[in-house]
């Protein structure tokens, strides 16, 4: 079964990891389309020079970073390669989408899509919405909102499956060494617990109410990331006690195991706004699998993600992060019982075979092979 994946998520390299298990199933025969850079809003990413297990072709890319609009400029090794099946990573409103199911050349098309929210949206991307979602054979949605955004835009149940983008090895999160992050500048181990953050510093990502959450509660703070709202997080930390608030900045995030080794909690306090829901929160899962607790806000996803191995607060409530962060601290019994369930439902749901079958069940189900047997 010749099998191409096409989706920008790939210049990183840990995110291949997943591609390195589908890669090992003994009838796929792997390629993945990548754009040569991807523009983020810390800087340009480029794929390092690896040897990967499977055939990469890097096309040059317009508008990068802009995920509505960018395009590839060399998709003729795709239409020439005529796959069984084209996995396309896009939102099917984008400009991607459209240009992706046409090179596809017939080929069945396999679109994932994480957009939970129905969003203002320009003529064009309605027109081309409606183009992609009548073309595509299956639609992988990365939660249940955006499940149930296709069943409104008229894609039939059985041709919509959720299942997350990207999943991870457990064994990379549980080997993280707390030293090694220590040595970078995060916390040491002494003095009261540690409570993180890994994500982007914007607003929406809610991390202003978690340094308010921890203004005068015994736990220190541990920021990895950066963003817009850096500076003004920072300045709120001014006056606390002298090592009682870190920010590192972003770091690689082959060195993300060691820094969540270094904490006791993590916090995701995403809020909604009329554009933006959190769609899945990679880093819960990433915490369950090192081991640390998690609680997370209300929006979006979050609470599908984290399930029964977290506790949940109405986002935006400052006095109930606060109460489930000293929930989580003062009852010892209660931290295990979620350490035990968050490492349990990565194993279950979130490890890179696990998706890598579940793909390759969607993928013969669309070849007309049924839905093989677990």
């Amino acid at each position: 079964m010749k099998v191409w994946v096409v989706s920008h998520a790939y210049v990183i390299s840990v995110h291949h990891d997943k591609l390195r298990a589908l890669a090992a199933l003994p009838d796929i025969e792997l390629t993945v389309l990548i754009p040569e850079n991807w523009q983020t809003p810390t800087g340009l990413v480029r794929l390092p020079q690896a040897r990967f297990p499977y055939d990469v072709v890097v096309s040059r890319i317009a508008r990068s970073g802009r995920i509505g609009a960018y395009r590839y400029l060399d998709c003729e090794p795709l239409r020439r390669a005529h796959p069984d099946i084209v996995h396309a990573e896009v939102e099917p409103w984008s400009v991607a989408a459209f240009q992706l199911v046409r090179a596809a050349a017939g080929a069945p098309v396999v679109l994932f899509t994480w957009e939970n929210l129905e969003g203002p949206r320009r003529l064009l991307s309605r027109i081309i919405e409606r183009f992609v979602l009548r073309r595509v054979a299956h639609v992988i949605a990365g939660n249940e909102a955006a499940r149930a955004r296709m069943y409104r835009l008229g894609v039939p149940p059985a041709r919509v499956t959720v299942l997350p983008q990207l999943g991870l090895d457990p064994a990379r999160y549980a080997g993280g060494n707390a030293a090694r992050a220590r040595a970078a500048g995060a916390p040491r181990s002494l003095g009261p617990p540690v409570v993180g953050f890994i994500g982007r510093l914007v607003p929406e990502k809610g991390v202003d109410l978690l340094v308010e959450a921890l203004d005068g509660f015994d736990a220190r703070l541990l920021v990895i990331g950066d963003g817009a709202e850096r500076g003004a997080l920072e300045r709120r930390t001014i006056r606390w006690p002298t090592g009682k608030a870190t920010f590192t900045g972003s770091v690689d995030g082959t060195a993300v195991p060691d820094y969540l080794a270094c904490m006791d909690c993590l916090v995701l306090p995403s809020r909604t706004t009329p554009s933006w829901a959190e769609q899945f929160g990679h880093v819960l899962v990433e915490a369950m699998a090192a081991g640390v607790p998690v609680v997370g806000s209300s929006s979006g996803a979050i609470p599908e993600v984290i399930g029964e191995a977290g506790l949940i607060f109405p986002e935006g409530d400052v006095a109930a992060l606060r109460a489930q962060l000293a929930t989580v601290f003062d009852d010892p019994v209660l931290r295990k019982r979620m350490v035990e369930r968050g490492r349990a439902r990565v194993e279950r749901l979130y490890t890179n075979e696990r998706l890598a079958q579940a793909q390759r069940a969607i993928y013969l189900h669309v070849l007309g092979q049924g839905w093989p047997r677990p």
